[in-house]
């Protein structure tokens, strides 16, 4: 019993460590030294340009996503026809190309 209570302690010590640095690292991100990497890239124009690149490919993504769905769900039976005949033709392929 004292096997595991050892190992447990050593785990809660790990955590709160592991919390600690968590801590010390989201302080250093919000106040970076004069200085560091981390401060001329916090108030980078390229990194600003890169997130609003990256924010609109998400935007643009997710419409896409949402058009796929609302396609997909106004014509329901066209897509039904082509998993039909994806279905048919992949048979087809199966049985006979493939002998």
């Amino acid at each position: 019993m004292v096997i595991f209570k050892k190992i447990f302690n050593d785990f809660q010590e790990k955590v709160k460590l592991i919390k600690n640095n968590i801590k010390i690292l989201k302080y250093h991100l919000k106040e970076p030294d004069p200085g560091t990497l981390w401060y001329c890239l916090r108030d980078s124009r390229f990194l600003l340009k890169l997130r609003l690149f990256s924010y609109l490919i998400g935007v643009i993504f997710i419409l896409f996503l949402f058009s796929i769905f609302r396609f997909i769900y106004e014509h329901e039976s066209l897509v039904v026809f082509i998993y039909i005949v994806w279905f048919c033709s992949s048979i087809f392929y199966i049985e006979f190309i493939r002998v």
